[in-house]
């Protein structure tokens, strides 16, 4: 979430200059990266799962940020 903090950074910056805050924004997960990496250290069961899972994980945090306080000012 450093990316997400560093996002918001910039964005608060530039409301206190009286720019426009509305700027978009792309986050890009290679995860397919975190299965290849923990295939021979993780169980069958959970094998390919890794990275879905941690993309999930990212959004969710994602969204938590954009939902609380911060993200809505």
């Amino acid at each position: 979430m450093v990316a997400a903090d560093a996002y918001m950074k910039g964005i608060e910056r530039r409301i206190e200059a009286g720019l426009d805050p509305d700027v978009l924004s792309v986050l890009s997960l290679s995860y397919s990266r975190w299965d290849v990496a923990v295939h021979d250290q993780v169980p069958d069961e959970i094998k390919n799962t890794s990275g879905s899972r941690s993309a999930q994980a990212t959004y969710a945090a994602w969204m938590e940020m954009r939902e609380s306080d911060r993200g809505r000012d």
